[in-house]
Parts: structure tokens; C-alpha cells; sequence
């Protein structure tokens, strides 16, 4: 009986050991630990410090971006108030605790995001304007172009150049690569219109033959111009439109002297076929003639007194053409009268020696 109670109990423990260990399974799954709670009086950490210098970077990078699209001209107050933000999270530096670092970093961060914001806005503001600066320039250049072999050929280099950038902007959204090509463009539409109107004054001097009114002027014109040139093909551009510019200048006033001196050789002259014209009674064998060449004389020096020297130097020749033309026609209608006169001074001899014959023949038939 005893036996038997015994087994009964080891029996028993043995059930409850496999129940327990069926219902024994994995651990339960720890918590996760409690966030520390850091003191914003304690000094800043490492992380935080590293996090502030990235925010810093990230805000100044948004800003000049910003700037370098001209921001500022565009969009004056949305730019003015994140640089205000800007300037605020600058405020707080140095930092020292934890809770100054972590007030900087969420200013800087903000100010990134307003200066983005500014960019977007501003970004095709600012290559509308340039496309529409290059689509003048272009235009400005277009009638001047073909006064020289050596600006087309350069024209040809700008319009393929303007296709990249418009590539770069449009399909690779390269911006600052796309607004710098663009402003080559334009640079090299200017330069090349100035360059045209050097080599057009410089082709005007030689057919002219005015460089000997001012060899001086000619020779230090010639000498700009071709470090303008040099500076061009050196990629220079700006640099080259003001050597231009100023050779241009010189030029012009080499030019302006040439035609002024020209203009006085030109009244000189006409002033000479008109004193002949008056001599031989032009005005009045050649009347309508003389008058229209008398009118442009005094056309040309009302031109003369307006400095409008190229003008009057015109006009001048004209009248020279026109008195010496009034000259020629009175020639021609004196040699005919005299001719005719000739003619008929011959006609009444011979008629005079008929009626003496036949007064011979008259008197010998009396006798």
C-alpha cells in the first residue's frame, strides 16, 4: 500500500514536469530601454557638434546658391527673410551646452529650407532674363555680322555653344554649368558685334585711304584691336568687348577727322566747278542744271554745319558732279551755235560768190 502511494506521487511529479515544460516556450521579449533624457545644460556632445556643422553647410550652401542666381534683385524679400533666419541661427554660435547646439542646428536647418525654397522660385526667373539678354544681344549682332568673313564663323561657334546650354538647363538640369555656358553666349554675342564694327572701320579706313590723315591714330587703333582679338580667341570675351570697344573708339575718331577733312576737299572742289560754271554763264545756258547742283551745295553745307561730315562730303560730290555737268552742257550748246554759225556764215559765202558769178555772166553777156 505503501509502494503504491509512492508511485502515485512520482507519477504526479512527472505529469507536472512535461506540463511545464509544454508550456515553456522563448523568452519573453525584453522592453526596449528607456530614451535618456539629456540635460540641455550639459555640454555638447561630439554628435551634436558634427550634426551643427552639417546643418551650417548645408544652410550656407542653400544660401549662396541663392545669391549666385541673384536672389537679392529678384525675390528682395523672400530673400531678406531667409537670410534673416540665416543670420539668426549665426546668432548662437558659439554653442556650448547641448540645448544652444540643438537651437542652432534647427535654425540652420530652417534657413536651408527657406533659402531653398528661394531658389526654386528664383531659378527660372533668373535664365528667362538671360535667355531674353542673349536673345537681344543675338538680334544686336545679326546686321553686323556680315560685315566681316571672321565674325560669322565666330557667330556660328555662339549658336552651337547656346545649344548646349540650353540642353544643359532644360534636359540635364546642370544649372550652374547651364547658366554659365549661357552667360558665354551672351559675352561672345557682344564681343563679336563689337569686333565687326572694328573690322568694318578698319576695311572703311583702307578703301578711303584715310589712314593718311592720321597714321598715328591708325597705328595704335590697329594694335588694340589685335589684343582684342588675341584676348577673343583666348576665351576672354568681356575683355575682348572692352578692347574692341575702345579700339572701336579710336577708330571712330580717325574716321570722324578723315571724313571732316574730306568733306572741306570735297566743298573746295565743288566751290571750284561752281566759280567755272558761273564763268561760262552756266546758270543761265544750264539753267535747271546749275540750280539743282546749287541746291545741293547748300544742302550739303547746312550738313557740314551739323558736323554731319560723311553726309555733306556726299553732297559736296554730287554738286561737283552736277556744276561740272551745267559747265559741259554750255560747252556743248556754244560749240553748237558756233557751229551753226559757222554754218551759216559758210552758206552766205558761197551764196556770195554765186550772185558774183552771175553778175560775170550778166556783164559778158552785155557786152
Amino acid at each position: 500500500m505503501k509502494n503504491r502511494y509512492m508511485l502515485s506521487g512520482i507519477v504526479r511529479i512527472g505529469i507536472c514536469l512535461l506540463v511545464l515544460s509544454c508550456k515553456s516556450g522563448p523568452p519573453p521579449e525584453k522592453s526596449p530601454p528607456a530614451p535618456v533624457v539629456q540635460d540641455p545644460n550639459s555640454p555638447a556632445d561630439q554628435a551634436t557638434l558634427d550634426a551643427l556643422a552639417s546643418a551650417q553647410d548645408q544652410a550656407e550652401e542653400a544660401r549662396n546658391r541663392a545669391f549666385d542666381f541673384d536672389s537679392f534683385v529678384y525675390l528682395p524679400k523672400e530673400t531678406d527673410a531667409a537670410d534673416s533666419q540665416y543670420v539668426l541661427a549665426g546668432s548662437r554660435l558659439p554653442v556650448n551646452t547641448l540645448g544652444e547646439a540643438q537651437e542652432a542646428i534647427t535654425l540652420y536647418t530652417a534657413a536651408a529650407r527657406e533659402f531653398n525654397r528661394v531658389f526654386e522660385r528664383v531659378l527660372p526667373l533668373y535664365m528667362q532674363i538671360l535667355w531674353d539678354e542673349i536673345a537681344a544681344a543675338r538680334e544686336e549682332a545679326l546686321p553686323v555680322i556680315g560685315l566681316s568673313d571672321q565674325a560669322l564663323w565666330r557667330f556660328d561657334d555662339a549658336e552651337e555653344l547656346k545649344a548646349d546650354a540650353v540642353q544643359l538647363y532644360e534636359e540635364k538640369n546642370d544649372y550652374y554649368t547651364a547658366a554659365a555656358t549661357a552667360i558665354q553666349v551672351l559675352d561672345i554675342y557682344r564681343a563679336i558685334t563689337v569686333l565687326a564694327l572694328v573690322w568694318d572701320a578698319q576695311q572703311e579706313i583702307a578703301v578711303q585711304n584715310f589712314g593718311q590723315f592720321d597714321p598715328q591714330g591708325c597705328a595704335d587703333a590697329d594694335i588694340i584691336a589685335e589684343n582684342a582679338l588675341e584676348s577673343y580667341d583666348a576665351g576672354y570675351f568681356t575683355e575682348a568687348q572692352d578692347k574692341a570697344e575702345e579700339a572701336l573708339l579710336r577708330y571712330q575718331l580717325v574716321l570722324d577727322n578723315a571724313w571732316r577733312v574730306y568733306a572741306g576737299e570735297r566743298r573746295e572742289a565743288a566751290q571750284e566747278e561752281r566759280e567755272v560754271a558761273l564763268a561760262l554763264k552756266a546758270n543761265i545756258a544750264a539753267r535747271n542744271g546749275f540750280i539743282d547742283a546749287e541746291n545741293l551745295y547748300t544742302e550739303a553745307d547746312n550738313f557740314l554745319l551739323l558736323e554731319q561730315n560723311e553726309t555733306a562730303a556726299d553732297l559736296f560730290f554730287q554738286a561737283e558732279y552736277l556744276f561740272s555737268g551745267a559747265s559741259i552742257t554750255t560747252l556743248e550748246k556754244r560749240q553748237i551755235a558756233q557751229s551753226a554759225i559757222e554754218a551759216a556764215e559758210a552758206q552766205t559765202a558761197a551764196s556770195e560768190v554765186t550772185v558774183q558769178n552771175a553778175e560775170k555772166i550778166l556783164k559778158g553777156g552785155n557786152r
